[in-house]
């Protein structure tokens, strides 16, 4: 081909590919390369089909259904739009934090990732290391291992219950785990119920530390499970909000963890104990509003600090069949109104863990 012939050639797909593109525009409304993002603008709101008698109307329903709004009493709404304030740093802004928590002989792991993003990372790793899983039951966040066996006890085969459950803290899993073993010459069939507590003592700490260590090295933060979306329902603490009367924080565990965990959460973010009564279950505590605003030119070269005021708190909890009730109560000669009360056991709240 000559170069004039090169030439001829492309200026020909040119011209062609401007027709082609100009020929689009006149396909008018409806042809495939319009704009059609703001479509759902034009949308019309139809009767619903009517089902003739006789027929069944299972098939027939909303594409897109909408859920029923709840209901949230008015102390929960401000009376005017406030701008939020910026959340501050705490654990449960961390990605991925895995730790081991200790409490009156009890052990547990805390994830800070809800159940749903823990449950397949869990699966992932028995797969990758190779340890058989003989039952899951999503429902109640339990995942049980089958029998296996380790170096130190080449006579037993041992087996692991793993149980995930709702956090203290928002958008947390805690990890129980439990271990038994068997003697290879008398394996029980069908397996026994299990037990409250393992077996070996050793065995199950050790299966609780290789746990959290993947955890925590794990980078697969974000992965969700249909499956595990079921875990943790029903959660350890409440936000109860009466119509009438004041508003408590509702808590499902034993005493000794409800008061560790108040306690913690009276002694961070503007909080401090002042006094703590654990027989009468009470904490004397002093709240002050952590400033966030960065401070000015002005303040920075006078070393001028901006003094909030402190409020005093007195708050108890009551142990009613096994159901632990937090309450606050001003301690500064005002009385409370639900608003605030609210407020403060909503900050309260945030800090569990």
């Amino acid at each position: 081909m000559t170069i004039n012939n090169l030439t001829s050639y492309r200026w020909s797909l040119l011209l062609s590919a401007i027709l082609f593109l100009q020929s689009c525009s006149f396909l008018g409304l409806d042809n495939y390369f319009r704009d059609r993002s703001n479509d759902y603008r034009q949308a019309e709101e139809f009767s619903e089909i009517e089902i003739p008698d006789g027929m069944s109307a299972g098939r027939v329903g909303q594409l897109y259904p909408l859920p029923e709004g709840g209901e949230v009493v008015s102390y929960e709404i401000q009376s005017e739009f406030e701008v939020p304030r910026p959340r501050s740093v705490g654990m449960n802004e961390s990605t991925n934090e895995v730790r081991i928590q200790r409490l009156n002989g009890e052990s547990w792991i805390l994830v800070t990732t809800p159940p749903g993003e823990t449950w397949p990372r869990i699966r992932s790793y028995l797969s990758r290391a190779g340890i058989p899983t003989s039952r899951v039951d999503p429902s109640n966040g339990i995942i049980e291992t089958g029998l296996f066996k380790l170096t130190e006890s080449p006579e037993n085969f041992q087996q692991f219950r793993i149980q995930l459950s709702q956090g203290v803290q928002l958008n947390s899993t805690e990890i129980d785990i439990l271990q038994r073993s068997f003697p290879e010459a008398d394996i029980p069939n069908p397996l026994p119920s299990w037990e409250r507590e393992s077996d070996t003592a050793d065995y199950e700490d050790w299966f609780r530390g290789i746990l959290a260590e993947t955890l925590a090295a794990d980078d697969a933060v974000g992965t969700a499970s249909l499956l595990g979306q079921e875990i943790g329902t029903s959660s350890k603490v409440d936000l109860v909000t009466p119509e009438s009367g004041l508003p408590y924080i509702e808590m499902r565990m034993d005493y000794e963890r409800a008061w560790a965990s108040v306690g913690y959460a009276l002694s961070r973010q503007g909080f401090s104990i002042a006094e703590q009564h654990s027989s009468e279950g009470i904490y004397i505590s002093d709240y002050q509003q952590v400033s966030v605003d960065e401070p000015s030119w002005w303040r920075r070269v006078f070393r001028i600090t901006k003094n909030n005021p402190v409020y005093n708190y007195r708050v108890s909890l009551d142990n009613t069949d096994g159901v632990i009730r937090v309450q606050v109560e001003n301690l500064n000669g005002e009385t409370m109104s639900q608003r605030e009360n609210y407020l403060v056991l909503q900050r309260i709240r945030n800090n569990l863990t």
